[in-house]
């Protein structure tokens, strides 16, 4: 726990401190990713899919490639055996993209990127979530780049971005190519309940959906059965309630809001679905990354539209202390059965 606590308390410090004495956002920013960076790049073990990935490396330095990832991680298999730096520098590379990816998507959207980032790192589906799918996780980074390109109405460069990552990152980012047509939708409360009650009736061809999805056997077989989807539903949907109020202000603040609004209602239906399937729930969790990333940045942002200060300072260090405790409860309650502790490095193995 000591690696885990480390970061959390460096990374308060750093959100803190540059909140009270005004610095260089800049630098904050570089210190936080290069511990992020750190942390991610040299474990050693740690994550569901971390030996799964190994094995993978191995069968492409016998045989030079494998059925079961796409081809930039074949590539960079054979790139990292031909250097002699082993499966590490796979997991390094996979570390410093997903990372510095991630602090340019929220220092382009968050108007307070160190508490973005503090808040990404908090969450167990965002910062760990890359800890286990590293393939995935970068796709989800990737695509957190091409939101850009819905807001200025650029399809071909959209579907440019996505089919490429799908090719030689991840092809579960597919489910995100009819998202151009959905999330700059300033939708109201009848549309909202439309979509969701018309989810509800395609959710019949979800087993032939998630099955494409390039997702490991692990999460398809039932080896992983829950991942907590039923208190996850309660709390997106919770979440979604909330940013919903504040809306009309956040789109008002700032239009490109509307679209995080939106993918945190996509994900709230994400994580219901396998309350109404049979299948486990772990293959919905992750895919509400592509999701989730949305978080950290409405809940930061609508700091912007609280008018009070007294209430604006609470709601600051309520975002902290929350997104904090859940950081913590995860890791005690969870952290052996998600395989993120105990914590252990290359350095040390």
């Amino acid at each position: 726990m000591i690696f885990y606590i480390l970061l959390q308390v460096i990374l308060l410090s750093l959100v803190l401190y540059s909140f009270r004495q005004k610095v260089s956002k800049n630098i904050a920013v570089l210190y936080a990713v290069v511990f992020l960076l750190t942390m991610s790049a040299l474990r050693y073990g740690i994550g569901i899919d971390f030996f799964t990935y190994q094995e993978y490396y191995i069968e492409i330095s016998n045989i030079g490639h494998t059925d079961y990832a796409e081809y930039g991680f074949i590539l960079l298999s054979q790139l990292c055996v031909y250097l002699g730096i082993g499966f590490q520098g796979v997991v390094a590379v996979y570390a410093i993209l997903t990372v510095i990816l991630f602090a340019v998507f929220y220092s382009k959207y968050s108007n307070n990127v160190l508490l973005s980032i503090y808040i990404f790192t908090m969450l167990p589906l965002l910062y760990f979530a890359s800890f286990n799918g590293i393939r995935q996780f970068l796709a989800v980074a990737l695509f957190s780049l091409s939101i850009r390109y819905i807001f200025e109405k650029k399809l071909i460069l959209y579907l440019a971005c996505l089919l490429l990552t799908a090719f030689f990152v991840h092809k579960s980012v597919i489910i995100m190519l009819p998202m151009y047509f959905i999330l700059t939708r300033n939708l109201n409360i009848f549309n909202y309940i439309f979509i969701t009650l018309l989810y509800i009736a395609l959710l019949q061809f979800v087993d032939l959906i998630i099955t494409t999805l390039g997702f490991s056997q692990i999460y398809l077989n039932g080896s992983i059965k829950n991942t907590g989807v039923n208190y996850l539903v309660l709390i997106f949907f919770i979440l979604f309630a909330y940013i919903y109020y504040w809306k009309k202000k956040l789109v008002s603040h700032k239009p490109e809001n509307i679209i995080f609004i939106n993918l945190t209602f996509v994900c709230t239906l994400v994580a219901f679905t396998p309350m109404l399937s049979d299948l486990p729930s772990a293959p919905f969790m992750r895919l509400t990354s592509y999701f989730t990333i949305a978080i950290p940045i409405i809940l930061v942002n609508i700091l912007s539209v609280i008018k009070n200060y007294k209430f604006r300072l609470v709601y600051f260090f309520g975002l902290i202390l929350a997104s904090t405790l859940y950081f913590y409860a995860v890791l005690m309650f969870k952290g052996g059965v998600y395989k993120l502790t105990p914590y252990t490095t290359i350095i040390f193995n």
